[in-house]
């Protein structure tokens, strides 16, 4: 049954991937357009990622830091967590997960990403390019903490 939803979730993602949406991959955690909102700095946003678990073992984030942002939360299922476990073949939605990114130390202008960092047991840290807007696809230029001095400049 396992090696069903694996696949389910596999086929999913390679349809959403061949739709335009980015993609990342590090290990057997695959993310599939990940988006954030908007925001003007020192306000809150809201990250919308696609998590799926390729392999044979659980993933479990620890936690989730952005350097254009003072903490990162992570809500599942409409409840604040410390961590979040991705069970084997399973696929996490947005509307499962969202990262909530506070008091943004930089404008997040649509078009581009801004980078969100889960930590991960057992594995190495994945700097993950959440791209500004909804619509945003393969967003090529990063946003990052160095913006800060230049508040309400566009590049």
């Amino acid at each position: 049954m396992l090696r069903i939803a694996a696949l389910a979730a596999t086929l999913w993602l390679a349809i959403a991937g061949s739709a335009g949406a980015h993609t990342q991959q590090q290990g057997d955690l695959q993310i599939v357009h990940p988006w954030v909102t908007p925001a003007q700095s020192s306000e809150t946003a809201t990250a919308h990622p696609t998590l799926a678990n390729t392999g044979e073992a659980p993933i479990l984030i620890e936690r989730a830091a952005s350097p254009v942002a003072a903490s990162v939360r992570m809500i599942f299922n409409g409840k604040t967590v410390d961590a979040v476990e991705i069970p084997v073949g399973a696929t996490v939605t947005p509307e499962e997960l969202k990262l909530v990114l506070t008091d943004l130390k930089v404008d997040l202008p649509e078009g581009k990403a801004a980078p969100v960092v889960l930590h991960l047991k057992g594995m190495e840290a994945m700097e993950v390019h959440m791209a500004i807007g909804q619509d945003t696809m393969n967003p090529q230029e990063v946003v990052t903490a160095s913006h800060a001095s230049g508040h309400g400049h566009s590049d």
